[in-house]
C-alpha cells in the first residue's frame, strides 16, 4: 500500500485512488518545489517511492482526454508535463484540513449544484477549488483578522438551511491584533480532558475513510462547569423574534443543531493546548450522531475534541436518542427519514438494536416492576371489580403476538397485562384464553381476590371462567353486546321491506343502554324491560309481565306521536326486529350485564397502544413486552386526569367541537388536562447510568425463533417452489 506523504490525506493506492509518483532524489528542483508546496521537505533525502495523490492538483493540471470521456472505458488521470500541487501553499505548517473534509455524496448529502460534493475516489474534475490567483471566499475562511495558516484545503461549499441572523458577540481581547490568539479559557474547551475516550475507536490515518454523510451534525455546547474561569462575552446575543435566550445554567440541558460550514469555521482557528502554535486536522470519526476530531500542532502535540461525551460502549447523544425514540413510542424507519431530510447523523440499526437490548428493555422492565409493585401492594386482601380484554398485534386472524390487560374498573388503572406468541398455544385463538389465565393467576399470587371481571363474549374465556373460577361473577360488557345487536339490526334493514326498521336502531340500542342501567342488578327485570321494546315499537305502551308491565316514559304528547314512525305489528319489519330481540342466546346472555360494566377505558388504552406498538410494524417478543409497558405507565401516570379549564375569567370547563360520523351531527367532548411525563424525565436520566452499570439483556422466555412449527428448508428449494399466477 502507497500512501499520500500530505499531512492529513488519507488516500491510498489501498482504497483505488489515484497517486502520483514525486520526483526521484536525482532530479532536486523538481523534487523539491514538489515537497516545498506540500509542506513535505523533511522527505527529501528520502529514497524511498513517495506518491502525492490527486486531491492536491488543480484541474487544469490535468490532460483531456475527449475519447475516453465520452465513451465507455478506464479514465485515464495524465499530468501536463511540468505539474505541480497547486492546492496547497508556501508556509511553515501542514495542512490545516475542513472538519467535513472530502466525504463522499450518499444519499444523506444535500449538496448546492454550483458546488458539488467531489468523492475522494476521484479527481477534483468538476469542483473548483482555491487557487492563488482566485479571490479568497470569506465564507470558507477563517477570522478576517485572520490567523495566518500555511496551506490549506479548500471543501467544495455544503448546502446548508438558512439560518436566523444574530447579532455577533464581542470577541475575547487577543494577545497581539496582527496574530490574534485564542484566549486560555477558549483553548480549555478544545482540550476536554474530562472526556473519557477509551471506547473510541481511533481510526489510523492511512485507512481512515470519512464517513460523514451530511453537512450537519449535533454538538453539545459545554458549559462553565467545563472551564471554571470562563467569562462570557459582554455584548448580549439579539435573539430573533421566534428564538429564545439561554442562560449558562440552561446551555448543560440543551442540544443545538450545528451545521457543518460553521462547524469548519469555529474549529479553523483551533491553536495548541501546550505550544500555543495554529493546528491542523489530521483526522475525523464518527459514531452515529458523535463526531470526534483528532488536531495536530507543528510541534506534533496530538489532541482531540468530541462533541459528545463518552462514558462507555456508545455515545451519551446515541443512547439518548435511542432512549427518546423508544420512550415516545417512534420506529426507527421514520426516524432515518426524518434524519434524512434534515441532513442529519443518525445511529446504525444495528447501534441502534443493541442499545435497546442490553440497556433500554432492562431499564423499561425495571421501571414497570417498580410501579406494579407499588400497584399490587396497595390491592394487597382487597376484593376487585376488574375489567379484561385481548389485543392482537396485527389485523386480521394471522396473529403472532396477543396481549391481554386487565384494569380496575372503579379506578381505570391497569393492574396487569400478558403478552402471549402463538407458538405458546396450539393456535392463534387461543391466546386471548392463556393472556387471561396468566394474569389472574399473578393477581391470585399477590393475594387480589377478584369478585367481577367484565369481558366481550368470548365462547373460550366464557367456559374457562365457568370451569376454573366458578366464585367470579363473569359479566359481560355493555359495549361489546350492544354494538353487535346494532350490526344485527342494520343487516335486517337492508332486506326487502324492512327498509323503515332503520329508524328504529338507535333507539333499540339505547333501549339496551337503558336496561342495564335502571335493572338494579336483576336478572329478570333486565330481560323483560329488554323485550318491551317489541311492543313500544308497535306504539304498545301496556303490556303483560311479570316485574315489567308497562312503559316507563309516561304518556306521549300528541305532537311527538304522532310524528313517530311506528311500526305495524306481524309487519316484515316488525318481525326481523323481534327476531333480533327475542334470540335464545341474545337473551341468555343479556342477563350477565346487570351490574352495567362496561371496557370503555380499557378500549381507549388499546387506541393508546397503537402509539407504541402499531399494528401494521413487526416487533421482537422483547419490544413488545417494553412496548406494553411503557403504554401502561403512559396510562397509570395520567389516568383521570381532570377536565382543563379556562384560565382566565369564569374558570368555565373547556370543550372541543367535531363532527361525528356516526351520529351525522356535530358533538362537543372534553377536554382534558396535559399529560404528565415526568417517569419519562427519570427514565433518561437513568439511561447514562445504566450505560455504565454495563447492564446484561434481560431475561426472556425461552421460545422458538419462528412461529414455524415446520423446519426451514433451503433457500434455493423454496425459490424453486415459487409460482406466480402472472407466469414471471
Amino acid at each position: 500500500m502507497t500512501k499520500c506523504i500530505v499531512a492529513g490525506c488519507s488516500s491510498s493506492t489501498t482504497k483505488g485512488d489515484k497517486v502520483h509518483n514525486v520526483p526521484s532524489v536525482r532530479k532536486k528542483a523538481d523534487r523539491k518545489t514538489w515537497l516545498s508546496n506540500v509542506n513535505r521537505l523533511d522527505l527529501m533525502c528520502k529514497p524511498q517511492k513517495i506518491v502525492v495523490c490527486n486531491k492536491h492538483f488543480h484541474r487544469k493540471c490535468y490532460q483531456k482526454n475527449l475519447r475516453v470521456e465520452y465513451m465507455e472505458g478506464k479514465i485515464q488521470y495524465d499530468l501536463v508535463p511540468g505539474s505541480v500541487p497547486t492546492i496547497v501553499q508556501r508556509g511553515k505548517m501542514g495542512p490545516s484540513r475542513d472538519v467535513l473534509g472530502d466525504v463522499t455524496n450518499t444519499v444523506l448529502h444535500r449538496t448546492s449544484p454550483a458546488h458539488p460534493v467531489v468523492s475522494s475516489a476521484v479527481p477534483r474534475k468538476h469542483a473548483e477549488t482555491q487557487t492563488e490567483d482566485q479571490p479568497v471566499d470569506s465564507s470558507t475562511q477563517c477570522d478576517p483578522a485572520g490567523i495566518s495558516i500555511d496551506h490549506s484545503y479548500t471543501c467544495p461549499k455544503m448546502y446548508s438551511p438558512p439560518r436566523p441572523k444574530m447579532s455577533t458577540p464581542a470577541r475575547p481581547k487577543m494577545s497581539s491584533p496582527a496574530r490574534p490568539k485564542m484566549s486560555t479559557q477558549s483553548r480549555k474547551l478544545c482540550e476536554l480532558p474530562q472526556l473519557d475516550i477509551s471506547s473510541v475507536h481511533l481510526l489510523d490515518s492511512t485507512d481512515l475513510e470519512f464517513e460523514l454523510t451530511s453537512d450537519e451534525s449535533e454538538m453539545c455546547v459545554d458549559d462553565e462547569k467545563c472551564d471554571p474561569t470562563f467569562e462570557p462575552a459582554t455584548e448580549e446575543i439579539t435573539s430573533s423574534s421566534s428564538g429564545s435566550s439561554l442562560s449558562v445554567e440552561d446551555l448543560n440541558e440543551s442540544s443545538f443543531i450545528v451545521y457543518g460550514q460553521c462547524l469548519n469555521e469555529l474549529l479553523a482557528g483551533v491553536r495548541c493546548i501546550k505550544c500555543d502554535k495554529q493546528c491542523m486536522i489530521t483526522n475525523t470519526y464518527m459514531k452515529g450522531s458523535s463526531l470526534t476530531v483528532y488536531f495536530q500542532c507543528s510541534n506534533f502535540h496530538d489532541f482531540q475534541w468530541s462533541t459528545q461525551q463518552s462514558s462507555g460502549r456508545f455515545p451519551h447523544g446515541n443512547l439518548q436518542i435511542a432512549a427518546a425514540a423508544l420512550f415516545s413510542g417512534q420506529n426507527y424507519s421514520v426516524l432515518t427519514q426524518f434524519a434524512a431530510l434534515l441532513g442529519l447523523r443518525f445511529l446504525h440499526r444495528t447501534s441502534y438494536n443493541a442499545i435497546q437490548s442490553s440497556h433500554l428493555f432492562r431499564l423499561v422492565n425495571d421501571a414497570w416492576n417498580s410501579h406494579q409493585s407499588e400497584l399490587l401492594e396497595t390491592y394487597k386482601g382487597k376484593i376487585v371489580c376488574l375489567a379484561g380484554d385481548g389485543r392482537c398485534d396485527s389485523p386480521g386472524f394471522s396473529a403472532k403476538y396477543g396481549t391481554y390487560t386487565v384494569m380496575d374498573i372503579q379506578t381505570n388503572v391497569i393492574l396487569g397485562f400478558h403478552v402471549t406468541q402463538c407458538t405458546e398455544t396450539s393456535s392463534s385463538v387461543h391466546m386471548e384464553k392463556h393472556g387471561l389465565q396468566k394474569c389472574l393467576g399473578h393477581l391470585q399470587d399477590n393475594e387480589i381476590t377478584v369478585d367481577v371481571l367484565a369481558t366481550d363474549r368470548h365462547v373460550q374465556i366464557r367456559k374457562y371462567l365457568t370451569d376454573k373460577w366458578p366464585d367470579i361473577n363473569h359479566q359481560f360488557d355493555v359495549w361489546h353486546l350492544a354494538k353487535s345487536v346494532g350490526k344485527k339490526l342494520s343487516k335486517k334493514s337492508k332486506q326487502k321491506g324492512c327498509e323503515r326498521l332503520s329508524t328504529w336502531i338507535k333507539s333499540v340500542v339505547n333501549h339496551l343502554w337503558w336496561c342495564c342501567a335502571t335493572c338494579d342488578g336483576n336478572g329478570d327485570v333486565l330481560v323483560e324491560k329488554w323485550l318491551s321494546i317489541v311492543h313500544h315499537v308497535c306504539n304498545r305502551h301496556v303490556f303483560p309481565g311479570h316485574h315489567v308491565t308497562e312503559c316507563c316514559h309516561g304518556r306521549l304528547e300528541p305532537t311527538v306521536e304522532r310524528k313517530t314512525k311506528w311500526l305495524k305489528m306481524q309487519s316484515p319489519e316488525h318481525q326481523a326486529l323481534t327476531n333480533v330481540v327475542t334470540n335464545k342466546l341474545l337473551v341468555k346472555d343479556i342477563r350477565q350485564l346487570t351490574l352495567f360494566c362496561h371496557t370503555g377505558a380499557l378500549e381507549s388504552y388499546h387506541a393508546l397502544l397503537l402509539k407504541y406498538m402499531p399494528k401494521r410494524i413487526h416487533y421482537s417478543l422483547e419490544g413488545m413486552i417494553a412496548r406494553t409497558q411503557l403504554a401502561a405507565l403512559d396510562h397509570n401516570h395520567n389516568v383521570n386526569r381532570a377536565q382543563a379549564t379556562v384560565k382566565t375569567g369564569s374558570r368555565e370547563k373547556r370543550f372541543r367541537t367535531e363532527f361525528s360520523k356516526l351520529s351525522k351531527s356535530w358533538i362537543a367532548k372534553k377536554m382534558y388536562e396535559k399529560k404528565s411525563y415526568e417517569y419519562l424525565e427519570i427514565l433518561m436520566e437513568k439511561t447514562l447510568e445504566t450505560e455504565k452499570l454495563n447492564c446484561t439483556r434481560p431475561n426472556r422466555r425461552s421460545l422458538p425463533p419462528n412461529i414455524s412449527r415446520n423446519e426451514k428448508p433451503r433457500k434455493e428449494i423454496i425459490v424453486q417452489g415459487r409460482v406466480s399466477r402472472f407466469g414471471k
